[in-house]
């Protein structure tokens, strides 16, 4: 770090490789490329794990998981643990613990001063509490993480899971099916518009994370929509074990092609809404049959413990509305090889968010932005908070990182 600000060379952190393709650099800059720090060491008396900043989540959870103990990690096993959690973290024991950023209980970062020397310090609730804010939702803006340590916790259940298929022309009932529901603890699903073998499909999968017994009358509104028993994906009821919870995401997360992922959090999901995005999507891979990978995926959690932690914004930098406004996550990812289609798919992802948030009567519904997959120019205060949380931040960019040398995908300054 130290010798990209001598030589006034821009630099790039990468740890599990998964950010937009705008997040990186070309020479001559530099990728300070973490991967080969990745050791995961479990302090079972503690039940903390002590993760490098290049650990993935796959890492972290067989780590874990070979001592009977759970972390919070996203859904993708090859993304990076520490650079998910900077920016909040959205993963499958979200309805039991929060965010993974409400799981770190400290970190090891290089900051860099005035002097642009680059040194390491200590961040926790006792040691620099001022950085620690800022590093649990914003931290891709403060310094180069070297080491997080997370709370872990005794896990026994198998998860139950299940995927239900349906024809398209079904997806806005089961959206509407889906938006009556509420979800409590382990409760979590996925809507999906997809198209293996060529031939698009509506997927709902459902997981729950508890005892597996009371999965199925929890989901009961759901297992008795009409989905299609026959179809090759159908599944009810299967028991995942806790090493392998991530597996249904392995394909999706590899780094196979040319992906272009953005985010972002809505309030509802209407009939109206479920299917105007799907005609997107379907006009998408009809236009451009190259990209019929893509996938449009609606994430959906039980969002009680994230919505009662933090409630004044003093404990994590993460904004109030990912806390309090968000029933679901849209996720767009368009998936294609050939470059000449970059702004194509980039378009993709802004006609899917219109559609998702156009409402019949022709307003809009709030967008609630996501720093760990942001949309490409997303202005600051989408995406960091009021105008309070926003200047705070400035306030410490210019203590921790006065010299601005730290860049994420996005910025304040």
């Amino acid at each position: 770090i130290s010798y990209a600000v001598e030589s006034r060379k821009p630099f790039v952190v990468r740890g599990g490789g998964h950010s937009n393709g705008f997040s990186t650099i070309s020479s001559p800059g530099i990728v300070l490329d973490l991967s080969q720090m990745r050791n995961v060491s479990i302090d079972i008396e503690k039940k903390v794990a002590i993760v490098q900043g290049g650990a993935t989540m796959g890492d972290g959870l067989r780590a874990a998981a070979s001592e009977g103990l759970a972390i919070a990690t996203g859904t993708c096993n090859e993304v990076g643990l520490v650079g998910a959690a900077l920016g909040g973290g959205i993963g499958r024991l979200l309805g039991h613990y929060g965010y993974a950023a409400d799981t770190v209980v400290s970190m090891r970062v290089a900051v860099v001063g005035s002097s642009g020397r680059a040194r390491i310090v200590e961040a926790s609730r006792e040691i620099n509490p001022d950085l620690f804010w800022a590093l649990r939702g914003s931290g891709h803006l403060f310094g180069v993480v070297v080491e997080a340590t997370f709370r872990v916790f005794p896990w026994q259940h198998e998860t139950w899971h299940s995927c239900l298929a349906f024809r398209p022309c079904d997806a806005g009932r089961v959206a509407e099916a889906v938006d009556r529901v509420s979800y409590r603890g382990g409760m979590q699903g996925r809507l999906v518009f997809c198209a293996p073998n060529k031939q698009p499909i509506v997927l709902l999968q459902l997981w729950y994370l508890g005892n597996p017994e009371e999965a199925a009358e929890k989901f009961e509104p759901l297992l008795g929509l009409p989905f299609m028993a026959d179809h090759p994906l159908h599944s009810i009821g299967r028991l995942i074990p806790y090493v392998n919870l991530n597996d249904s995401s392995e394909r999706i997360c590899s780094y196979v092609g040319r992906k272009n992922l953005a985010a972002f959090g809505m309030r509802s999901i209407s009939e109206a809404s479920c299917m105007a995005a799907l005609m997107v999507y379907m006009d998408f891979i009809t236009q451009y049959p190259e990209a019929l990978r893509t996938h449009i995926l609606t994430e959906f959690y039980s969002m009680d413990v994230v919505s009662e932690l933090d409630q004044d914004g003093e404990e994590t930098s993460i904004p109030g509305k990912m806390r309090r406004a968000v029933k679901y996550w849209v996720m767009p990812l368009a998936w294609y090889e050939d470059a000449a289609l970059d702004d194509a798919c980039a378009g993709l992802n802004g006609a899917v968010r219109d559609a998702f948030l156009t409402n019949t009567d022709g307003s809009r519904a709030e967008s609630i932005a996501y720093i760990n997959m942001p949309f490409e120019r997303e202005d600051a205060s989408d995406i960091f908070g009021d105008k309070q949380h926003l200047e705070r931040l400035r306030s410490l960019k210019q203590k921790w990182d006065p010299l601005n040398i730290i860049r994420g995908t996005v910025g304040f300054c």
